[in-house]
This record gives C-alpha cells, structure tokens and sequence, in this order.
C-alpha cells in the first residue's frame, strides 16, 4: 500500500498545484529539486510535482510562510532540498519537512491538542523559542550524543535532529514531546554501521545507549533508515530528560506518519512500544491533521480521506 500512498500523494499535490489560488502562475510549472548523494547536492527535474526553485518559498501556507523563513533563518536551520543556488524550502511538493511546518505552525492554539495525544493531561504547551510551543530540527541545547566531535552543530544537517519539538506541562511535570514526520519516505533500505567518513556509528551513540538502558541489538537498531532514525530519537530524548534539558521530566517521541504508509511503519527494527526507559514511543496518524485548518484543508484535505 505503501507505494499506492506515494502515487496518490503525488497525484493529489500536482492537481493542486494546478487548480490552487494561492501559487502564481509561473509556480505552476514543472520545477526542479535537489538531491543528497555521497558526491554532494544534485539538481534533479524539472518534475510537475516540484515548484520551479525560485517559487519554492509558496510550497509553505501562505499563513505560515514568513514566520517559517524567518524561523529557520534566525535559527540557522537548514531546509532539506536546498542546494548551491537554493538555500530556502524544498521546492518538493511531497516534502515531509514543509508538511510538517505547515502543519504545526498553523494549529495556533490547537497545538495543546496535538500534545495531548502524547500527553492526555497535558494543560498547557510551553514557548521554547521565538515565544512560539513549537521548535524545529531540535538538536538539543547541548551536544548530548557526542556527534559534533567539539566542531558547532547546525540544526537539521548531520546531526540527529528532531523534525519538531513540543514541551507539554501537566499535573505530573513536563514532558519532551518529539515529532519525528513522515510523509512518503519508503526508507527500507538497511543503513551500514560505518559512515562514508569511516565514522563507526556504534561507537558513536554507545554512551547515550549505556545511559537510556535501552537494550537494542546493533543489528536491529541499524536494521533499516526509520529504525535508525527513530533509535536516534530515542536516545536524544533520554539524554534531554536525564540532563534536565527545558525543565522536562520524561518524554515521548511521535512516529508522525499516514497510516497507509506501510514501509514506513513496518520497517524492519525493534519492537518501538515495548521499550523501557525515560521515553515512550507513539504513532500518531498524521491524516488526522491535514485537515484541521482552511488552509490545511484546501492543501492536504484529499489526502486526509485516503
């Protein structure tokens, strides 16, 4: 089904591409997009389901645009796609980063009931930065998993970076929501336990594994990408708690993903729920969300009926 979501997506987001009120006409034509390779970006395209690299700012609401460029740039978050001659959003309409801004800067005060899903009692959403409850490609305030080796960081690039960050306050204390956001990343391929650079990624996150006491099998946790991917998660949110990091007390990490994304939920890799330790795992469908809003509805609303 998974490959039959990735098709409907894509059919979905060129037609509205076309019928939209909202692009100026030259963004409706074929567009290109970068790609990451071991030789560095590639422009690939032009494709119908891409905006044409300049126009790739409208890929964000026309509600949220500027409060998402401004973000991202004070911040110095990189956005996924950008290239040499593209350093703004990803001009790919399917694009899991844009979604996921999209979505979570346009809930305004629904962002309480987004963290209520990881925290029923929550009452409150707490402002992380920029005075807003939501912060993007989180690395952690410090270098909690060793894997800036002293060198600067930078937000989504290289690092384990949550797509998004909530901080929900309740009755019990205050718990790291973490998103990770999926859209149609298939991602089954097995991830190697040695970087390109030789780097042993096994070594690299021993410690943090050593302090969560979680017991992954090597093999299981690099067993595919989005086992890998969450593993990372895991282990940046223990480190939170366990350093006290935003005042927080336990966490959850959110598998953000449509549910008729099978690769991506039935990755191969550890049983995700049944972990023990400082934080807790959730999948949280994400169609639910596409269409909590006008403008959400006018973008994802056919997707939200799949």
């Amino acid at each position: 089904m998974s490959r039959a979501w990735k098709a409907t997506c894509r059919a979905d987001q060129e037609a509205w591409k076309q019928r939209t009120a909202t692009l100026p006409p030259r963004a409706k034509l074929p567009g290109h997009t970068w790609l990451e390779g071991r030789g560095g970006p590639r422009k690939v395209g032009p494709f119908p389901f891409c905006l044409p690299l300049t126009h790739a700012r409208h890929n964000l609401l026309p509600g949220v645009r500027d409060e998402a460029l401004r973000r991202f740039a004070a911040h110095g978050i990189r956005w996924h796609g950008d290239g040499p001659d593209h350093p703004g959003p990803n001009s790919h309409l399917l694009s899991s980063q844009v979604h996921c801004v999209n979505t979570l800067l346009s809930l305004g005060d629904a962002a309480l009931e987004f963290a209520r899903q990881a925290v029923p009692d929550a009452t409150a959403v707490l402002p992380i930065e920029d005075g807003s409850p939501v912060a993007f490609e989180w690395i952690g305030l410090e270098d909690h998993l060793g894997e800036g080796r002293g060198r600067r960081r930078r937000r989504g690039q290289y690092v384990t970076s949550a797509d998004a960050l909530m901080v929900a306050e309740s009755p019990t204390g205050r718990t790291a929501v973490l998103i990770e956001w999926k859209l149609v990343e298939l991602g089954r391929a097995p991830v190697a336990t040695h970087g390109s650079g030789g780097t042993d990624r096994r070594q690299v996150y021993a410690p943090a594994m050593a302090r969560s006491g979680f017991e992954l099998e090597v093999e299981a946790g690099l067993a595919s990408a989005p086992a890998y991917q969450l593993m990372r998660q895991l282990l940046l949110g223990s480190e939170m708690v366990h350093a006290g990091e935003l005042g927080v007390q336990r966490a959850v990490l959110i598998h953000a993903c449509p549910t008729p994304n099978r690769a991506q939920l039935d990755a191969p890799g550890p049983d995700w729920p049944s972990l023990a330790g400082a934080v807790r795992y959730l999948h949280v469908d994400t169609r639910r969300w596409m269409a909590a809003t006008p403008e959400l509805a006018e973008r994802y609303g056919g997707l939200a009926v799949y």
